[in-house]
């Protein structure tokens, strides 16, 4: 099933349709930049590594990322 989603104007992008499904508040905070640290095995064809993400709360009562 293919579920297209618009974006509404405003200062940061939110959704116009909520997942019902979520327990996150995906919502209220959302990631500005990732940093990526991969160390690549190519003998192995294994990829390993650390993803950072640099998060900004969109409301006041945000206090923690879910």
């Amino acid at each position: 099933m293919r579920m297209d989603r618009t974006l509404v104007p405003s200062a940061s992008p939110v959704f116009a349709m909520p997942d019902p499904t979520t327990q996150s508040n995906y919502l209220d905070i959302s990631s500005t930049h990732i940093v990526l640290d991969w160390v690549i095995d190519w003998n192995e064809k294994c990829l390993t590594g650390i993803a950072t993400h640099h998060l900004v709360a969109h409301t006041d009562q945000v206090n923690r990322a879910v």
